[in-house]
């Protein structure tokens, strides 16, 4: 069976390189286009397998050895991890632990110039330059993020929602970081098509692709392995990273609000 053509059938659209389609015009025309329409696209194979493994690697430590601690996002502040996990002033109720990384600061995977072909196709779909939010200057208004998120087995999840949609926030990408029927077994990201039915995406994506759909596609994340015991410090279940841009004190409507999946 040609399995481009089984992926489309069930809502995936396997589209090009985000490189190859950022030098293509009719590549990324068509590409808005399916987005425009609410099509599930993937990128394959942005990063290699092995590479996303040791990134989830070094967060799970990070997660171990240092205690959770929310930050605001403004001009410098470092990077940071937080627990999302009955938090009545979340916009979404959800249970996952999240790490964040600005271009203003260091890291050793050096994860914004891996990425910078998916942030600039992100920008472009967006309607900004194409290195906008890259440099870390705050005049800008906003700031791109990498935001990891692990979804612990025994209950990870994220509510149903339709994520804010700013000038800038047309579009979000999000980076396959675990295996579906290895990592873990039930649940994972969902997005509603067009023709209403639910579309469970972890099954047809593997480590190191990118997912991008229309933020205000209704999407979720179903609970990971409900059955099991809820352990936040084994780092057992689902890892993405969502490529945001998120807007500094005073520019949050500009930019959007990146929530997850």
């Amino acid at each position: 069976m040609d399995m481009n053509a089984d992926h489309a059938r069930r809502g995936v659209h396997e589209i090009e390189a985000p490189g190859a389609i950022l030098r293509d015009q009719a590549a990324y025309v068509g590409m808005a286009e399916m987005l425009r329409q609410g099509q599930v696209l993937v990128s394959r194979n942005v990063l290699s397998a092995e590479l996303t493994r040791r990134i989830t690697h070094y967060l799970a430590g990070i997660g171990r050895s240092s205690l959770p601690n929310w930050r605001p996002i403004e001009p410098g502040c470092p990077n940071f991890h937080r627990l999302n996990w009955n938090d009545e002033r979340a916009y979404v109720h959800a249970a996952f632990h999240q790490f964040s990384f600005f271009p203003w600061n260091q890291d050793v995977f050096g994860l914004f110039g891996m990425l910078d072909d998916v942030f600039r196709l992100r920008n472009r779909l967006c309607g900004a330059g194409e290195t906008a939010f890259l440099s870390g200057d705050p005049s800008e208004g906003a700031v791109a993020r990498f935001s990891a998120q692990f979804y612990p087995r025994g209950g990870g999840h994220m509510a149903g929602h339709i994520d804010p949609a700013g000038e800038y926030q047309l579009v979000v990408p999000t980076l396959v970081m675990s295996a579906h029927g290895e990592d873990f077994t039930d649940g994972g990201l969902w997005v509603e098509l067009p023709d209403g039915l639910r579309l469970q995406v972890d099954p047809l994506v593997g480590p190191g692709d990118v997912i991008w759909f229309h933020p205000q596609r209704p999407h979720g994340v179903q609970a990971v392995d409900p059955e099991a015991t809820l352990d936040w410090t084994a780092f057992r279940g689902r890892w993405s990273a969502i490529l945001a841009v998120n807007g500094l004190p005073g520019n949050a409507a500009r930019a959007g609000v990146e929530i997850g999946g």
